[in-house]
């Protein structure tokens, strides 16, 4: 998954995380802020789709481009 915008934007967080050595440098990407996270929240938990006894979910996306090195 993507980290940042632009290679730039990687290559500092990755050296802003040499600092601290005895951590982890961890990426979180989840969709809980996003506004069709919000609508799908919305709908299921307004009823008008009946019971929801399962769900699958499959993210794509064409950002490889975002890890091009410019230089």
């Amino acid at each position: 998954k993507p980290m940042t915008c632009s290679v730039d934007e990687a290559l500092e967080l990755s050296k802003m995380s040499l600092a601290y050595p005895e951590g982890a440098f961890v990426i979180n990407h989840t969709a809980s802020y996003r506004p069709q996270t919000f609508v799908a929240k919305n709908v299921i938990s307004s009823g008008q789709l009946g019971r929801i006894r399962h769900i699958t979910a499959t993210m794509n996306g064409g950002l490889m481009w975002l890890f091009d090195n410019e230089k």
